[in-house]
């Protein structure tokens, strides 16, 4: 989904295949998510972000190829914005997260259970 990044921002890099950025800004006086970019990153390619950049989805624009990516928040957050209708910008909901690790420290969390 869209999505905010409370926090200095994120930096990615594709690590395998190819990652679909689509960036928005809110337009306030429509109440939407206008699009301002959409651009595919291959193997090896840095991106970031942050929100006074606007707010972003990615995505694997490929059915076939698997796609492979590494994410870095800083400082990490616990909570975004997630955007499922960007027909109505000032509706967001909150998303929790759940990193891998923080500061170097692995952390225990359900979704990398085995």
């Amino acid at each position: 989904p869209i999505h905010d990044h409370p926090c200095d921002g994120c930096w990615l890099r594709v690590c395998q295949g190819k990652i679909q950025e689509t960036r928005y800004e809110i337009n306030t006086e429509t109440d939407r998510m206008d699009v301002t970019s959409d651009v595919v990153f291959e193997d090896d390619a840095p991106a970031f972000i942050n929100d006074s950049m606007g707010y972003h989805k990615v995505g694997n624009p490929s059915t076939s190829t698997p796609a492979i990516t590494l994410h870095l928040y800083c400082p990490p957050f616990n909570q975004c914005k997630i955007w499922l209708d960007p027909s109505h910008a000032s509706s967001p909901s909150k998303a929790c997260m759940c990193n891998y690790s923080e500061y170097g420290v692995k952390h225990s969390c359900e979704m990398f259970e085995v």
